[in-house]
């Protein structure tokens, strides 16, 4: 490796993102050239960055400081990076992580093999398992997703794996071309630990630590095959992410039973959403108790050497038509700033209407009994759901029998279903916010039914219903009034009477127009459905 050119700032389209400091060594290793330093950089970015090229890639490579670990801290690096290499078009995350063996489904993850991450049918490649609602009775519901690589990266990912099937990894060789080149990486502990010090304990004898083994350790060791060399396995998947190092083996089996994954690390979910990257992972413990450092180094050459390969499968000139980071960034955060002014606005408005609705109730009472209504958050259960695209839904809304329905006065039904992914859900939601909307003459009350326990139930859709009738025709509260005075807040849980309530106040002599609008009944618990139908 030479130390010769320096480079121009923007110049730079591949960053590399560690969070260790033998992570880093790993990385600067495989570097072809190494560039001149930098000699200037955005006053907002205070981190340190080696340069230089791998194969006909110019790349910029940064660590997490010292002692600093998690998505959190992965985030910061992620955003202060194209701050200063505004021409960054994608990433690398190299490091280690904790492999997730499962020997019956024919993972035989071992210590030093690589977990690449790789969207599934669920996930983008990369999942935070922390990131979760607890719903009680032990279930949980995951908040938010991540989003997958980039195409240009995914496309060479396949192009890897197809010659990988056809000839052997070119790993192995790199990582003989780093010792030769850098004698002291062996010297400082960077070599092959040896498969006798690779041991896979059982979930049931989960001891004590790297400071000993227990006897039932001991005994709780796990057989499997003989590896016929030391040259690392590569698996492509899920990777999970939390802010806590993991060293528990029952929770781990958990993490990949649940998310398929086959790594933990505690970096990656800091990245995803606003770092277009792929993350390379070796693995260094099985994220147990008897989690130690003896195979970090290693592990970490092993991901850096894949990192070389991958990025020979990248080509220079597709890297040029990606969108710079830093524009993603900026994009992200005028987007962000937007909806913020639209949630302003959104909070201002409903503070108009409550304030509206006080005074349009005669009393206390009545006002505690709508507000008593808002079980969910039934506003935010539909907007989740993506707009309308100009033209799309017509299936639907050119329909002879939805046009009819439109314009009939009786009260009639309309039952609509197609296969899943057809946009059931989008147009529900384009016809409660455009088709059909709210006007003095007429109120559209909706709900959108999910398979978990806040939206799967038939009293939560009631209670959204009738919140949302007592809002627009504050009149017909009085249909509720008695059977609130009788059972106070248990009223909210009883179907019977609130189908009997909403009954009665639409066919009120005062009642306008109403139209209720039911999203994905299929997802509400079977007695439920099969009371309302």
């Amino acid at each position: 490796m030479t130390t010769k050119r320096s480079l121009p700032i923007e110049q730079y389209q591949v960053g590399v993102i560690c969070a260790l400091r033998h992570e880093m060594t790993a990385v600067i290793a495989i570097l072809d050239e190494r560039h001149q330093p930098i000699t200037s950089q955005d006053k907002l970015d205070p981190k340190n960055y080696v340069v230089g090229r791998v194969h006909e890639h110019d790349v910029v490579i940064a660590c997490l400081p010292a002692g600093v670990y998690g998505t959190n801290a992965a985030a910061r690096v992620a955003n202060d990076m194209p701050r200063t290499f505004t021409g960054l078009r994608f990433g690398l995350m190299v490091g280690i992580g904790g492999g997730i063996p499962n020997l019956p489904k024919g993972l035989d993850i071992r210590l030093g093999d690589v977990v690449i991450s790789q969207p599934d049918k669920t996930f983008g490649g990369v999942v935070q398992y922390d990131l979760r609602k607890n719903l009680g009775k032990k279930q949980f519901e995951r908040k938010g997703f991540l989003k997958p690589p980039p195409p240009i990266l995914l496309a060479a990912l396949s192009t890897l794996q197809a010659e990988h099937d056809l000839d052997d990894s070119k790993v192995p060789g790199i990582l003989a071309d780093m010792a030769k080149k850098h004698p002291n990486l062996v010297i400082n502990g960077y070599g092959f630990p040896g498969r006798e010090n690779d041991n896979l304990y059982c979930s049931q004898c989960d001891g004590p630590g790297s400071s000993g083994l227990c006897q039932s350790c001991t005994d709780g060791k796990i057989k499997r095959p003989a590896r016929d060399d030391r040259h690392p396995a590569f698996w492509y998947g899920v990777i999970a992410s939390g802010n806590d190092l993991m060293k528990n083996a029952t929770e781990r089996d958990r993490i990949g039973q649940e998310f398929g994954a086959l790594c933990v690390e505690t970096e990656a979910a800091g990245l995803m959403n606003d770092f277009p990257c792929i993350f390379i992972r070796g693995i260094c413990d099985y994220a147990d108790s008897h989690k130690n450092d003896a195979w970090q180094k290693y592990a970490s050459l092993t991901a850096a050497a894949y990192a070389k390969e991958f990025l020979d499968y990248v080509s220079p000139e597709p890297t040029r038509l990606e969108t710079p980071i830093q524009d993603i960034i900026d994009s992200l955060d005028k987007h962000l700033n937007k909806q913020l002014g639209l949630v302003e606005e959104h909070l201002l408005e409903v503070r108009r209407e409550n304030e509206k609705q006080d005074r349009r109730y005669q009393n206390d009472k009545q006002r505690q009994c709508h507000r008593a209504f808002k079980t969910s958050m039934y506003e935010q259960f539909k907007d989740v759901n993506p707009d309308r695209v100009e033209g799309t839904c017509q299936w639907v809304l050119s329909h002879s029998q939805y046009r009819k329905w439109l314009t009939t006065t009786h009260d009639d039904l309309l039952w609509i279903s197609a296969h899943a992914g057809c946009g059931k859900s989008v147009l529900a939601k384009s016809l409660v916010d455009n088709e059909l909307r709210n006007t003095d003459q007429h109120t559209v009350c909706y709900f959108f039914f999910k398979d978990n326990e806040e939206q799967d139930n038939l009293a939560t859709a009631l209670c959204a219903l009738l919140h949302q009738l007592f809002t627009y025709q504050p009149q017909l509260i009085s249909h509720a009034i008695p059977a609130w005075e009788t059972l106070g807040e248990k009223l909210v849980k009883e179907i019977p009477e609130l189908w009997r309530m909403l009954m009665a106040a639409t066919r009120d002599s005062e009642a306008n127009n109403v139209t209720c609008v039911l999203d994905a009944l299929d997802e509400c618990r079977l007695s439920d459905r099969r009371l309302l139908i």
